[in-house]
């Protein structure tokens, strides 16, 4: 994900955050400046973890997704 400030973030469920894509490395930048580090990230579309609470159904193709975490997707904020 994105945030505000134009960095690239782990998933979660927040505001003004939006998905980008999917990471294709894992890095910890943490304690370290914002844009310390470079991350390799593919944009397009993917397969996620659906919320068992919360599922996405086919009636939700082509509906806007939420993000719940770095791997699941529930059909509703």
């Amino acid at each position: 994900m994105r945030n505000a400030a134009g960095y690239l973030v782990k998933g979660v469920s927040g505001l003004n955050l939006i998905g980008v894509g999917r990471a294709e490395d894992t890095i910890d930048n943490t304690g370290g400046a914002n844009g310390g580090d470079f991350l390799v990230y593919r944009a397009g579309v993917f397969r996620y973890v659906n919320d068992g609470t919360d599922p996405i159904t086919i009636a939700d193709i082509g509906q806007v997704c939420f993000v719940i975490d770095d791997q699941t997707v529930p059909s509703s904020s």
